[in-house]
């Protein structure tokens, strides 16, 4: 908890599964070179089902043929995104089922 996973440009086929406190940040492209694609893409499914605060910045998020975001479960799930592309490409983009009245997902200029 507290830590901020830094994710350098490219597209990464993952599925995650997000963690209380543990926010995931674009890296700043100010360190790429001139004419270089310095987006960092997530394709496939985030996850939170977590009680708790995390969040997701600077990233694009595209749909791999499932949500590109998902909150369930029944905890008090907060995920806050700033400066994020959502890409629903071939599916739904996101799937919020979380139980809980106090789960939320902000969007800071997506």
């Amino acid at each position: 908890s507290g830590d901020t996973i830094v994710i350098r440009p490219g597209i990464y086929t993952e599925n995650i599964t997000l963690v209380a406190g543990v926010n995931l940040c674009a890296l700043s492209d100010s360190w790429s070179p001139t004419g270089t694609n310095n987006t960092v893409t997530i394709l496939g499914k985030v996850t939170a089902s977590y009680a708790g605060l995390a969040h997701i910045t600077g990233i694009e998020l595209t749909t791999n043929s499932d949500y590109c975001i998902e909150l369930t479960g029944a905890s008090a799930t907060k995920l806050v995104l700033s400066n994020c592309f959502i890409n629903a490409t071939n599916n739904g983009a996101i799937n919020h089922t979380g139980s809980s009245g106090l789960s939320i997902i902000y969007f800071n200029y997506c």
